[in-house]
């Protein structure tokens, strides 16, 4: 049989009587602990965002020096990030997993909300790329230098 004294009342506390003739002293038997709902426990939450990013950070070296042939300043940087982002992401569903912190059903509609939530930022970057090889493909360049280049010499 576990006992367990409840505390007094602190030194803030709006009670008159005297802390030892206070209701809040009492004597419990067998306590047991309230589960919390898994939402709100968050242990390792910090744990998680650590061990993503020093997967990131590792595996873009990595990539970084297999795309490079050796060299760190060769590689490509741009599959190199692509590739940490999805290990990182991979990761972080892995552990949040095994910490039962989240179903797969629920993690799969959390995913999908963050990447629909970045359709917009895709599409402008999307059309920003076919402009950009629209007006090298029609000359803009070229164009825009020639007419402005008398006014530009009066500056």
């Amino acid at each position: 049989m576990i006992r367990t004294l409840v505390p007094r009342p602190s030194w803030l506390s709006m009670s008159m009587l005297p802390w030892c003739c206070s209701t809040m002293l009492l004597t419990i038997e067998s306590p047991r602990p309230v589960p919390f709902p898994r939402r709100l426990v968050e242990k390792n939450g910090v744990e998680f965002l650590i061990r993503a990013i020093g997967l990131l950070k590792d595996k873009i070296r990595i990539r970084l020096y297999i795309t490079g042939d050796g060299d760190l300043r060769a590689g490509s940087g741009s599959t190199s990030v692509l590739w940490s982002v999805l290990a990182g992401l991979a990761a972080a569903w892995l552990l949040l997993l095994a910490q039962r912190a989240y179903s797969q059903d629920e993690l799969v509609k959390i995913g999908l909300k963050g990447a629909g939530g970045l359709m917009p930022l895709a599409l402008i970057l999307l059309l920003a790329i076919a402009l950009g090889d629209v007006a090298e493909a029609l000359g803009t360049g070229e164009y825009v230098a020639q007419v402005t280049v008398d006014e530009l010499a009066q500056v």
